[in-house]
């Protein structure tokens, strides 16, 4: 899961979490692997579960986001990646 944007609640990835330097989280994450772009947004709380199934939260099925608002989930497509670099005062 790649997290662009802001999202406010809990967050579980399944395997990977990506948050790009616009990614601004409110609220806990869950993830086995986790990637934090220079520039990213996090407060509240970060659980990396080992991964060998004991005191493991993180579902198989899938990634989820909950209680949240201004969800923004999926990477932006090139032209706007190239947007979200440039310094807001150009």
């Amino acid at each position: 899961m790649t997290i662009a944007g802001t999202v406010r609640g809990e967050v579980t990835a399944g395997e990977r979490l990506e948050l790009l330097a616009t990614a601004k989280i409110f609220g806990s994450i869950t993830t086995r692997d986790l990637v934090v772009h220079s520039g990213a947004t996090l407060v509240g709380k970060s659980q990396m579960p080992a991964g060998d199934g004991t005191d493991d939260p993180v579902s198989e099925e899938g990634d989820t986001v909950s209680k949240g608002e201004d969800k923004e989930l999926e990477p932006p497509d090139e032209a706007d990646a190239a947007d979200l670099l440039k310094p807001e005062d150009e």
